[in-house]
């Protein structure tokens, strides 16, 4: 008499099945990604990661045309007028801010275009409204880097924070995102880490940068907004990310002593990554519905006027002699927005992978945007693609248990 095994079904009706071989191979479970998401056949992996990169290659170099080289049309001379070593003009930003030349030289760069974006109640209301509407874009490197499996290149956020910090945000953000779509294809360099349900993010590793996020960025800068007059506190504002990154590790070692660091890092932080990007959320629309409601009571602004004020830049700068440091700041301010939530929009949207809700995304965010503020609308965006990658993940992981999981039984 032979006998077989089959999975066990609720159906008690026996049926005839050809012989199975017993030496086969063990059949393994289909494979998802850390994000919960099926593989997808390589060849339609490869045209999405191809029109994806064909999309984003220009940013980067239309971002250094109306950042750098603006910079450099309008303001750069009376930037020079202020760091130069050989300039007679007095000055109070050229000082020695850590003792290395050039790097004394760069901040005082720095501190020249961030304290002309100070200088004025008008241009302080625009930087205030800017940082605040700057805070989901900044905190999404620092979730994307704390997930398993991610690519030793995105794991260190505070490395890809001091770029943006001494270049430009709106230079480094596209390229940031090229990288990391290119390398999530090619599967590049991947940390093994532990295996977290859902979209792959652990409750301590959330922890620690809503931690770091709030001593690292924002108490440095509510000193900034607090003393906008200082040198030596806007340079200083300058390194957040390091700051980011020492509180984020700090806690770290302080919270791996509370427990069981495994059992830590295999608890979904999802719930916690939602609430952090929520209250992003709030601060952004608060901060842009603020401003725009400070037009309904101005003579002299219209709703409109303030929205071109505050995030539709100029196709061409203005020249010598009649620029300000303020104007040219505000000027690269405008730009560096436009280059930092745009491609971060562009990849919440492809990121997707579902026609659906490709299509909603596209015709809500310029609502969003108008409505809520740029900041806002990427932390919506934000806050639906994690719930997408939790939902999947948790399905795919169900599916996979439901595999290891079924009963073989014996027929005759």
């Amino acid at each position: 008499m032979r006998h077989r095994l089959i999975p066990h079904t609720e159906s008690t009706q026996l049926t005839r099945l050809p012989p199975m071989n017993m030496n086969a191979a063990h059949v393994a479970p289909p494979v998802v990604t850390t994000t919960g998401l099926p593989k997808k056949p390589r060849c339609v992996a490869f045209l999405r990661f191809l029109c994806t990169i064909l999309v984003f290659v220009p940013l980067p170099f239309l971002a250094v045309h109306f950042i750098f080289t603006h910079q450099a049309m309008s303001v750069g001379p009376l930037i020079r007028a202020q760091c130069s070593p050989a300039s007679t003009v007095p000055t109070p930003f050229r000082i020695a801010y850590t003792g290395l030349r050039r790097l004394d030289a760069r901040l005082c760069h720095l501190v020249s275009v961030f304290d002309g974006a100070l200088s004025t109640p008008a241009a302080y209301r625009y930087t205030l409204n800017w940082l605040t509407s700057f805070l989901v874009p900044a905190v999404i490197p620092l979730l994307e880097a704390s997930k398993c499996d991610v690519p030793w290149a995105m794991a260190f956020p505070a490395v890809f924070g001091m770029a943006y910090q001494f270049n430009s945000a709106g230079a480094c953000f596209p390229v940031y995102w090229i990288l990391h779509f290119a390398f999530t294809y090619v599967n590049f360099g991947r940390r093994k880490g532990t295996r977290v349900s859902g979209g792959g993010l652990s409750q301590s590793g959330v922890e620690s940068i809503l931690f770091g996020f709030i001593a690292g960025y924002v108490f440095p800068t509510v000193e900034l907004f607090r003393r906008p007059g200082s040198p030596r506190v806007i340079a200083a504002w300058q390194f957040f990310p390091v700051y980011v990154s020492l509180a984020q590790f700090a806690y770290s070692s302080v919270r791996a002593r509370w427990g069981n660091a495994r059992l830590d890092q295999e608890r979904s932080g999802y719930t916690l990554a939602q609430t952090m990007l929520f209250m992003g959320f709030i601060l952004s629309a608060a901060s842009h519905v603020s401003t725009l409601a400070s037009a309904l009571y101005s003579p002299r602004d219209s709703i409109a006027s303030t929205l071109a004020y505050l995030y539709v830049p100029q196709l061409q700068p203005t020249l010598p002699p009649n620029v300000t440091i303020t104007m040219g700041s505000l000027h690269l301010l405008r730009w560096d927005g436009v280059f930092v939530w745009l491609p971060t929009m562009m990849a919440g949207v492809l990121s997707l992978e579902d026609t659906q809700s490709f299509w909603i995304s596209v015709l809500l965010l310029p609502y969003a945007t108008l409505l809520f503020g740029p900041g806002a609308a990427v932390a919506g965006l934000w806050m639906w693609r994690e719930k997408v990658l939790e939902d999947r993940g948790r399905r795919a992981a169900a599916d996979n248990d439901d595999i290891l999981n079924e009963k073989p039984r014996i027929v005759l």
